[in-house]
């Protein structure tokens, strides 16, 4: 998998989003993107989030590879704003997103939420690639 120059980096008080398009040689169904979030997902950084998430989509990248092993907490507007993405992923053939590199945290929020069955999930990335292979 090969990775190409256009890395974008955005950063608000509460989030850091890092967005890295890659290109999978093949290994994957079309165009995607690795998304590395740190910090806090609530109600003001859930825009920015929104909006990458949107950015992305209309650049017909439609797989999303979200790391979220620096999420430090997710409120419900972080949980609305994957939401919206997944459904909207969802209309596209061989599109969609996985949350990877869950914390302990954020995953008992999913499973408490009982959102987990909502979302694909992967321990890591090589994981969240194979999802999309198989």
């Amino acid at each position: 998998m090969d990775t190409k120059a256009d890395t974008i980096s955005y950063k608000t008080n509460d989030i850091k989003i890092t967005v890295e398009n890659i290109s999978s040689g093949g290994t994957l169904p079309g165009p995607a993107a690795m998304i590395q979030l740190q910090g806090d997902i609530n109600i003001f950084s859930a825009k920015k989030l929104k909006d990458t998430f949107n950015e992305a989509i209309e650049k017909e990248i439609y797989i999303l590879l979200i790391d979220v092993s620096g999420v430090k907490g997710m409120d419900s507007s972080g949980i609305a704003t994957f939401i919206g993405a997944q459904t909207r992923l969802n209309k596209i053939p061989n599109a969609g997103l996985v949350l990877h590199s869950l914390t302990p945290q954020i995953e008992k929020m999913l499973e408490l939420t009982r959102l987990k069955a909502l979302f694909r999930t992967a321990q890591d990335l090589s994981a969240a690639i194979r999802l999309f292979s198989a």
